[in-house]
C-alpha cells in the first residue's frame, strides 16, 4: 500500500499574489500592449509613405522614361510618354466633373483616350499627311530666314523615312478598383474640382493636386519650385503632390509621417538645347552670301489633335556666309530645343540659291535619342 502524507507546515507557508503585485503585472501587460498597438500603427504609416513616395517616382519614370536604358547592342534607349508624344501630358477635366485627371498617362488603351484624335504609336511615314511643318524663324548667333525657300522636298522627297510617334501607354498602372492614381493613404492624385470653384489659394491645405508649370495668380510655389496647381483642363501636367496623412482639411498631427510630397519635372529635363553640326562635302561649293541650309527635325507632333497629323518637322533655314566655317552649326534653345526620345535629323544645301526641290542636296537621315546631357549631334551632307 502507497500513503501519502502532506506536510501541513509547508502547506501553510505558500501564498498567492498580493493586490498590489497584480496591479504591477497588469500595469506591465498594459505597457507592452500599447507598445506593440503604435509599433503596428507606426508600420502602417510607414508603409503608407513608402507606398506614396513609390507612387511619386512613377510619375517620373512614366513622363521622363526610366534612367540610364540600354538596348541590348549597348545603345542609350530613350522611352516614357514625352518621348511618344513630344510634350509632358495634360490635365482634363474627369467624366463627373469633380477632379482634373491625367488619364494620358493610365489609359488602359488608345481606344480610352480621351481624346480619339491622338494617335497611336508607331512608325510613320515622312508625307504631307503625317507631317506637319513648322518653320524656326529664330536662332543664335546666325539670322534664320523669315521664310522657307520651299517645303515641298522636306516633306515629300523620301516617303521611306519613317518617324516614330504616337501614345503608347499605359505609362503608370493604377490601383486595381480605383479610377485614378492613389497616394498610399488612398487620397487619388487629382486636383479636386471643388477645390479650384473654391478658390484656395494656400498650397498646403490642398489633399492633393496636379502641378504645372508657374503662375502668379496663386503667388506660391512648392519647395521653392516653380509649380502651381492645374486649375483648367488642357495644361501641360508637370508634376504631383500631396499631404500625407491628410484628413479633412488639416493634416493628421498625430502622424509621424505627415508632410507635403511632390514629384515634378522640369523642362530642362525633357527639352534639350542642342548644337547641331552640319559638315558639308568637300564636293558641294558653297558660295557666301548665296548657299542656303535647312535643317529639319523629326519627332512626334506636340499638337496632333490639333493638326491631326502624328509628326511635327521643325525647319530652319539660314543663308550661308564664309564666317560659318564647316561644320556648319546651327543651335536649337528655348522653344525650338528637341524634346527627349527619338528624333530624327536631316539637313539640305542649296548652292545656287535658287528656289525649287532640284537644287537641294539632301543629307542622310540620322535617328539620335534625344536625351539630358546631350548638347551636340552631327550630320552630313551629302
Amino acid at each position: 500500500m502507497i500513503m501519502i502524507r502532506f506536510d501541513k507546515t509547508k502547506l501553510g507557508q505558500l501564498r498567492g499574489l498580493t493586490l498590489l503585485e497584480l496591479l504591477v503585472v497588469v500595469a506591465i501587460l498594459a505597457i507592452l500592449a500599447t507598445v506593440a498597438i503604435r509599433s503596428t500603427a507606426d508600420f502602417g504609416q510607414q508603409a503608407r509613405y513608402d507606398a506614396t513616395q513609390i507612387t511619386l517616382r512613377t510619375f517620373r519614370d512614366g513622363v521622363l522614361g526610366p534612367a540610364n536604358q540600354m538596348t541590348p547592342t549597348g545603345i542609350p534607349l530613350v522611352t516614357g510618354f514625352i518621348a511618344d508624344m513630344g510634350r509632358p501630358p495634360r490635365s482634363y477635366l474627369d467624366s463627373t466633373a469633380t477632379a482634373y485627371d491625367v488619364p494620358e498617362l493610365y489609359a488602359i488603351s488608345s481606344t480610352a483616350l480621351p481624346s480619339s484624335a491622338i494617335f497611336p504609336f508607331k512608325f510613320y511615314q515622312n508625307t504631307s499627311a503625317n507631317v506637319q511643318v513648322t518653320q524656326i524663324t529664330s536662332i543664335p548667333v546666325y539670322t534664320a530666314q523669315s521664310s522657307l525657300s520651299t517645303t515641298t522636298f522636306t516633306v515629300l522627297a523620301d516617303s521611306t523615312l519613317t518617324i516614330p510617334a504616337g501614345w503608347r501607354g499605359p505609362y503608370i498602372t493604377k490601383p486595381m478598383g480605383f479610377n485614378y492614381v492613389t497616394d498610399g493613404w488612398g487620397k487619388p492624385l487629382v486636383t479636386r474640382y471643388s477645390d479650384v470653384a473654391g478658390g484656395i489659394g494656400t498650397l498646403s491645405l490642398w489633399p492633393t493636386m496636379l502641378l504645372t508649370t508657374y503662375s502668379s495668380t496663386l503667388g506660391s510655389t512648392i519647395s521653392g519650385q516653380a509649380y502651381s496647381p492645374v486649375t483648367a483642363a488642357n495644361l501641360d501636367v508637370l508634376g504631383w503632390y500631396t499631404v500625407s496623412g491628410f484628413t479633412d482639411a488639416y493634416a493628421n498631427p498625430g502622424d509621424p509621417y505627415s508632410g507635403n510630397w511632390y514629384s515634378g519635372i522640369s523642362s530642362g529635363e525633357y527639352s534639350v538645347g542642342v548644337q547641331v553640326g552640319i559638315t558639308v562635302a568637300n564636293s558641294l561649293t558653297m558660295v557666301s552670301g548665296t548657299s542656303l541650309i535647312q535643317l529639319a527635325v523629326y519627332g512626334p507632333d506636340p499638337n496632333m489633335v490639333t493638326h491631326a497629323k502624328p509628326v511635327q518637322c521643325s525647319v530652319v533655314e539660314v543663308r550661308y556666309t564664309s564666317a560659318m566655317g564647316n561644320p556648319i552649326n546651327l543651335q536649337l534653345s528655348g522653344t525650338n530645343a528637341p524634346t527627349i526620345g527619338p528624333r530624327v535629323f536631316r539637313a539640305w544645301v542649296n548652292t545656287s540659291g535658287n528656289a525649287g526641290a532640284a537644287n537641294w542636296k539632301a543629307g542622310a537621315p540620322l535617328y539620335f535619342p534625344m536625351r539630358s546631357g546631350i548638347s551636340l549631334v552631327n550630320v552630313t551632307v551629302p
